[in-house]
């Protein structure tokens, strides 16, 4: 009887450790000054290409740096996290990370591949941006948030202060919608030129796997 308890353990284990390791990302490549802080520790430590942040992670960049995160193990998930930008990792579900709650800064998310029934989501204090295969940006200021998407669509949703949903709207492909922080979604607008060759920018980047440009641009 004993060994059987002990046998269950160990599958239970061995179960809590895949769920565990099922959770962590990778950093792709990075450019510039790029930290990570561990859940639950105060020290920030200097990132690296290869490097697996997990859920509940802090990442923070300086002027001029940026990071691009793999989220799941086919590689076909990709966040890249734009200069002078905090994000922590987030899951709605135990076995993989999809979602960055974005405290300030902007992401850029590349995402083919999703799990039936869930979504990627960029959460800010007051609005939540989600796909299920799209690519797309969320830039949060101060005072607003810009959400805008460059292929398919993405829904946005409004928060007041008390957490509670003002509006949800779909932004389709190439538009962008302005959220002002605990307000309703603002008029859909065109995406612009220089929002395109952004995007395009940061595609051909994420293309660039193992790219460490850690040396250049570096600037505190």
């Amino acid at each position: 009887m004993k060994r059987i308890v002990v046998f269950f353990v160990f599958l239970a284990l061995v179960f809590a450790v895949g769920a565990v390791m099922a959770q962590a990302a990778q950093i792709e490549s990075l450019k510039g000054n790029v930290q990570v802080q561990s859940a639950g520790e105060q020290a920030w430590e200097k990132a690296s290409v290869g490097m697996q942040v997990n859920m509940g992670d802090s990442i923070r960049t300086a002027r001029r740096s940026n990071a691009t995160i793999i989220t799941d193990n086919t590689g076909m998930n990709k966040v890249t996290i734009d200069e002078l930008t905090m994000v922590v990792l987030n899951s709605t579900d135990p076995g993989m990370i999809n979602k960055f709650d974005l405290s300030e800064g902007k992401v850029y998310a590349n995402v083919e591949s999703i799990k039936a029934g869930l979504a990627f989501e960029v959460s800010t204090p007051s609005s939540v941006a989600g796909v299920r295969g799209t690519g797309f940006s969320v830039d949060s200021e101060r005072d607003m948030d810009e959400i805008a998407v460059y292929k398919n669509e993405v829904y946005a949703q409004a928060y007041d202060q008390n957490k509670s949903l003002i509006k949800e709207i779909t932004i389709p492909e190439g538009f962008k919608a302005m959220i002002e922080r605990f307000q309703g979604p603002g008029e859909l607008t065109e995406l612009t030129d220089n929002d395109r060759n952004r995007w395009n920018e940061i595609r051909e980047e994420m293309s660039g796997r193992g790219q460490d440009e850690q040396g250049r641009g570096q600037d505190e």
